[in-house]
């Protein structure tokens, strides 16, 4: 890329992360799993081309089909990118949920609120005639100009609306695309707002862009397309030719129109359509996104990487061996001593011999969503759903909700007891399962509230469940020890029985322990946290580790803490699960998987 001198480059500053507690942490190497197969924005330079995925900035030499992927590790505030664009002075611009990233050369710059963005959430990457670059956020509308950026504030245009795209046409017309409220035109200098009542499909407008005749096209996720011809919008009946309203990107070249969508891509050439699918040699109809560089070459990105069509035939290019999602929630660990991990939206990943695949069951969804993951006595799989639980023995898998008696679907965790009674915990209340039969606790049965979050089993054989209320401890009967005062409206997020002791991770940060005596508290002071814990677990010299909402992990020993972040390799800030399998700590994070080696 050609250096920008107008452009001061500075090291990436991350303010939200939290700083690392002492130079004397104890060692460890932090290895990142990510899936950077899920692409959302292609930006091409030469022979280089740049993916931005859920995984993080793929580099292609699409010569030598080499890449490399950097992650928060080297230095990204997130690895879910949104999208990426090249600007007329070689800068690389990177869209995100938390703020706009610059590369110049080698080194990163993070761009918010403070530099002139009307937010920090980037939808959109667009560049006008003049190849400046034009910011859509959930905001509205910014441009750079001079080192900084200025936020489109005329008062007849979309202010600060969530803009998801921008285009600026061969006359210098500007038209802004919104989430709620159609489209924005600047025609000649003057704003007009057109919406459903001049006959687009939808408010929410995805996509905009001129095709070779200069008519103006709209899309819409999963509704379809609109042309406008001047006077008002009409629709046009996509599924008819194409499979699917479900356009996501759509772009106009010399001599054709490009739809990028869920069933492939497809050329419009009059009334002619040439279509690329998986059977034609795309690596994945999924399309998620396209640049057309000419009629001959256009870069296609999809849930599963990146496909070339030059000239009619098809270049792949993915990336083997990754685990398939990009917010990890839950782990655990089969008879088989084979890991599994749960993708929110994706689903179930197991780690066989060191290979990723993903489990397929006869109904995609079933596996998705998951919130924990156990075993029963009888090497039963559970999956704890937002849907319901999932019990699974060989290739029968079988879905229990609500109308099968337990309290709700949204099935947060679960544990069985001595007897082999399973024991589950939803925003309704506990319910427990034996001899094929459900019953519910509810709050007029004693416990503090029916948002139940954890659960444990401890060495007593008593189950223990946190609660948005407090904490409650089941065995011959039920005890509601929210009523001590420093228990009182404790929310529970996570619970772990350790030993002969039990750890209940709140809400606020704090650790709250029980020894069969008396309860102990750790707080800021000591965590150095503020955000819920939502994992709990020990390693098995008995050190605890605590994984956070939003302040990584937390390694306790005694009254010693240390936390590790992102600066230390970890995917994001924000972790789900904690699991120890063959000895290392596997974390389960929005951003992948983070494998903790303790060196030791």
């Amino acid at each position: 890329m050609r250096s920008n001198p107008a452009f001061t480059v500075i090291p990436i500053l991350l303010s939200l992360l939290v700083l690392a507690c002492s130079s004397q942490k104890s060692p460890v190497k932090i290895m990142q799993l990510t899936d950077p197969t899920q692409v959302t924005g292609i930006a091409v330079d030469g022979n280089t081309v740049y993916c931005s995925t859920r995984g993080g900035l793929v580099t292609w030499d699409i010569v030598s089909k080499k890449y490399t992927v950097a992650t928060t590790k080297d230095g990204l505030p997130t690895n879910n990118l949104n999208t990426v664009i090249i600007d007329g002075k070689g800068t690389l611009w990177i869209a995100t949920d938390l703020g706009l990233i610059a590369r110049d050369g080698s080194s990163w710059k993070l761009f918010g609120t403070s530099q002139g963005l009307p937010s920090q959430v980037i939808n959109n990457l667009n560049l006008d005639n003049k190849k400046n670059l034009w910011v859509s956020t959930a905001k509205g509308a910014a441009f750079f100009k001079n080192g900084s950026f200025s936020f489109l504030s005329d008062k007849e245009g979309p202010g600060s609306q969530d803009v998801l795209c921008i285009l600026i046409d061969s006359g210098n017309n500007m038209w802004i695309g919104t989430r709620e409220n159609g489209v924005y035109m600047n025609i000649q200098g003057a704003w007009r707002n057109t919406n459903t009542r001049h006959g687009l499909l939808t408010n929410a407008i995805q996509d905009i862009t001129k095709n070779w005749d200069n008519s103006m096209w709209v899309t819409s996720v999963g509704v379809g397309v609109t042309r406008w011809d001047g006077y008002g919008w009409q629709g046009f009946s996509s599924k008819r030719y194409i499979g699917t309203f479900d356009i996501r990107q759509m772009q106009g070249s010399r001599e054709q129109l490009w739809f990028f969508t869920s069933n492939g891509v497809h050329a419009m050439k009059g009334a002619e359509f040439t279509n690329y699918i998986e059977s034609e040699g795309l690596i994945s109809n999924d399309v998620t996104c396209g640049v057309v560089e000419s009629d001959d070459r256009v870069y296609v990105g999809t849930n599963r990487g990146m496909s070339i069509i030059d000239k009619g035939h098809i270049i792949n290019y993915s990336i083997p061996n990754i685990p398939f999602g990009n917010d990890f929630t839950a782990l655990g660990v089969d008879n088989h001593n084979r890991l599994l991990a749960g993708s929110k939206k994706i689903g179930l990943n197991v780690l066989d011999s060191g290979s990723w695949a993903l489990i397929q069951t006869q109904e995609p969804s079933l596996l998705k969503n998951i919130r924990s993951i156990i075993y029963g006595p009888d090497s039963t799989l559970i999956c704890n759903t937002e849907t319901g639980i999932v019990f699974n023995q060989g290739l029968k898998w079988d879905l229990k909700t609500r109308d099968d008696g337990i309290a709700g679907n949204d099935i947060r965790c679960s544990v069985f007891d001595r007897k082999g009674c399973l024991w589950v915990g939803t925003p309704s209340g506990i319910s427990s399962l034996a001899g094929g039969r459900w019953t519910r606790i509810r709050a007029d049965d004693g416990i503090p509230s029916e948002d139940v979050w954890a659960c444990a089993l401890d060495s007593t054989g008593t189950v223990w469940f946190g609660t948005a209320g407090g904490i409650v401890s089941i065995s011959d009967s039920l005890v509601n020890w929210s009523t001590l005062p420093a228990l009182k409206g404790l929310d529970v997020r996570s619970a772990a029985a350790v030993g002969n002791k039990v750890y209940f991770g709140a809400a606020s940060g704090k650790l709250v322990v029980y020894d069969g005596k008396s309860w102990d508290t750790f707080g800021k002071g000591t965590l150095r946290i503020t955000t819920p814990i939502t994992a709990i677990t020990a390693d098995p010299s008995g050190v605890i580790w605590l994984g956070t909402a939003g302040d990584g992990i937390v390694r306790l020993e005694g009254k010693k803490a240390e936390v590790y972040t992102i600066r230390d390799g970890l995917p994001s800030n924000e972790v789900r699960a904690l699991l120890f399998y063959n000895g290392k700590l596997w974390a389960a994070c929005y951003g992948g998987l983070g494998v903790v080696d303790m060196g030791k």
